[in-house]
């Protein structure tokens, strides 16, 4: 497995003065510099789902409150889902406190207790389904650390020059 891309600060690989400005600038060329984003919201999020328009509008507030603008217009229907899942874990959530508050309850016999068990283990198993889900999707829109440093890097090796280029003619 490939080592998590670091940032420049945090580096303590010897580089030349050539890749470290190469790599200086490819941090910088991950937060491209726009006047606007104009991102909407898809319908789903936009119409249907109030919750997940709370996520989408705390995502871009975050976002700007940091000056980090990752997002493009093409990143809405990703984003869109992204708050959706959100929004689905929310819920599965409380479903799952519901049945641990269920299971408190005086008088309840055994198959009543062992039922409640068994959907709480699916809400459970879902629960950490959608979480892993929304780590991916927070890992493809550039929202974790490691996939920002990653894109730095990436930026990097592409504007570093061949160091042997000038040997051959």
């Amino acid at each position: 497995m490939p080592p998590k891309a670091k940032r420049i600060e945090n580096m303590t690989k010897n580089m030349t003065l050539a890749e470290e400005q190469a790599r200086i600038e490819a941090e910088a060329a991950t937060i491209p510099q726009r006047e606007t984003l104009n991102i909407v919201p898809p319908a789903y999020v936009a119409k249907g789902d109030r919750a997940a328009l709370r996520y989408w509008t705390q995502v871009l507030d975050r976002l700007a409150a940091a000056n980090v603008e990752l997002l493009d217009d093409l990143d809405s229907e990703v984003l869109g889902l992204y708050c959706s899942m959100l929004s689905r874990r929310d819920r599965t959530c409380k479903m799952y406190k519901k049945l641990a508050s269920l299971t408190r309850t005086k008088g309840l016999d055994v198959a009543e207790l062992l039922d409640l068990t068994a959907q709480m283990q699916d809400l459970d198993s879902q629960l950490r389904s959608q979480e892993r889900l929304i780590l991916q999707y927070a890992d493809r829109l550039g929202l974790t650390p490691a996939s920002r440093a990653g894109l730095a890097k990436k930026k990097a090796a592409e504007a570093a020059d061949d160091p042997d280029a000038d040997l051959f003619g």
